[in-house]
């Protein structure tokens, strides 16, 4: 029996369903066929001729080659319930209980046989203890002494792959918590770099996987240079198509090991690779998070992730909205993206679970979804400066200044694409205030003190605000990434006749 037939023949009616729906959802037909003719035969399984010729109607050499990359791909499929039900085969343990309780001990030692290796294959180590148990068990009631000891020394084998796997993640959540950064230097490194090295050749899947995640992502974590060389990006490479190749491995209940993997890539394509490359790696996100169901009852971080990149690059490719007509230059399939943007800031905004602790989040999604309506007609610019009041106000009393200058940028852009410049006035001194130039993010301060001193010029053609401002597009040559800031800015300043 190939190993999709014993997997499928442990799934319960709920995993069975679930998984026929997922194939059929993504237009996997031949895995589906392959899948619905499996469970056809239940416990009975017979040879896999006859479940090749059922789907080729043939069984020859060809058709046998064709048949096992079918069954190969279908097995790679089962990621879906390995991401959202990774205690899938569980059920099972009960219903061997159940069985040698009732008198059927061949039935139960046969479903336990084939339970082992699924539980092996995808490295459920809980189920894997639990049917290694009852083989020891059995054994010492049948006085088999020395196969009593081989599943116990078996067991302890697997009990110390877990323990390895749990001291992974404790490591990386005691060592790597972002509120604790700034008590980390580039000196910590190595520590680090030889503990992940230890467990990164294991023989489990998802112990190396973590472990070589775990490698990668202290470099970034501590900003080391040596992060961004093309040896590091062919390492995430290597383990993306690890993670592909295993994707039927199961983690933990609620974790999205492939965002992880992607954040971290994503990272260093920010550093160097083009625009484009980063936007088609976000849609890439989005799409794997529409695969893992769990993110409905928490913060798509996935999802934010990919929102804020793609938000970002909208805004900077089309910040020209002080000019008369400017959404004509938007491109129509780029107006239907923003839109599609906007609709899924609303639908996240309109989730129940954001007073549970989040409010840092929602300001930052409020803050993505203000930036997006800059992009809309006179009716959008006014209600992204009212929401970003009115969000203020509500959260004056949190602290979040993280998100200060971006949610500052589009009210300032706002009030002045409004041509509110006394508002622009009032929001420039208000941000200073509270950042105290405490400087997030250079973009967005060079862009807000960009649109004041532009406001301010116009209101009162002082020669003092032409000469900020041409100071200000000064600070766009000291970093080669503020590129198109700088363009943003000239362009500004000749639309509006300032000499600079």
């Amino acid at each position: 029996m190939l190993i999709i037939q014993k997997l499928v023949v442990l799934l319960d009616e709920f995993h069975l369903n679930a998984f026929k729906q997922f194939l059929e959802d993504s237009k996997a037909n031949l895995p589906k066929k392959l899948v619905d003719e499996v469970a056809k035969y239940g416990n009975n399984q017979p040879d896999s001729d006859v479940i090749c010729k059922a789907i080729y109607g043939k069984s020859d050499e060809k058709a046998k080659k064709n048949f096992f990359q079918l069954a190969h791909h279908t097995l790679k499929l089962s990621f879906y319930l390995a991401r959202n039900y990774p205690n899938y085969l569980s059920h099972n343990r009960s219903k061997i209980e159940q069985l040698i309780n009732e008198g059927f001990r061949e039935e139960a030692n046969k479903i336990a046989e084939i339970l082992l290796d699924v539980a092996q294959k995808i490295e459920d180590r809980v189920t894997l203890v639990a049917v290694l148990k009852f083989f020891a068990q059995q054994s010492f009631h049948l006085e088999q002494k020395n196969q009593t000891l081989k599943f116990h020394k078996q067991i302890d084998e697997v009990l110390e792959s877990e323990k390895i796997f749990n001291n992974i993640y404790l490591y990386l959540r005691t060592n790597f918590n972002v509120k604790n950064k700034s008590n980390f230097n580039t000196k910590s490194l190595e520590p680090h770099q030889n503990f992940f090295e230890k467990y990164e050749n294991h023989a489990e899947f998802n112990v190396r996987f973590l472990a070589r995640y775990g490698k990668i992502y202290s470099l970034t974590f501590l900003q080391d240079p040596s992060f961004f060389s093309k040896e590091k990006f062919d390492e995430l490479l290597d383990l993306e198509k690890e993670l592909d190749k295993n994707a039927f491995v199961v983690f933990p209940f609620l974790e999205d090991i492939l965002f992880k993997l992607y954040s971290v890539k994503m990272e260093y394509m920010f550093h160097n690779m083009s625009t484009e490359q980063v936007m088609e790696e976000t849609l890439n996100i989005m799409k794997s998070a529409d695969h893992v169901l769990f993110w409905k009852n928490f913060i798509n971080i996935p999802e934010m992730f990919a929102l804020a990149v793609q938000t970002s690059h909208y805004i900077s490719q089309h910040l020209d909205v002080y000019k008369d007509n400017y959404t004509s230059s938007i491109p129509p399939d780029t107006r239907e993206r923003i839109a599609f943007l906007r609709l899924r800031c609303e639908e996240l905004l309109a989730k129940n679970f954001w007073d549970e602790g989040f409010h840092i989040k929602r300001v930052n999604l409020i803050s993505l979804y203000g930036a997006l309506l800059l992009l809309g007609d006179k009716k959008d610019l006014k209600k992204a400066t009212d929401l970003i009041e009115q969000t203020l106000v509500a959260y004056q009393q949190i602290s979040f200044q993280k998100y200060h200058d971006s949610i500052f940028a589009t009210l300032i852009i706002g009030y002045f694409a409004l041509k509110d410049y006394e508002n622009v006035s009032e929001s420039f001194k208000r941000y200073k205030k509270l950042t105290s130039d405490n400087i997030t993010n250079e973009e967005n301060d060079i862009t807000i003190c960009a649109f004041y001193y532009m406001s301010q010029w116009l209101a009162s053609g002082k020669n003092q605000y032409k000469e900020k401002y041409a100071s200000n597009l000064e600070r766009t040559l000291k970093n080669s990434n503020l590129k198109r800031t700088r363009q943003t800015l000239v362009e500004m300043a000749e639309y509006f006749n300032l000499p600079y």
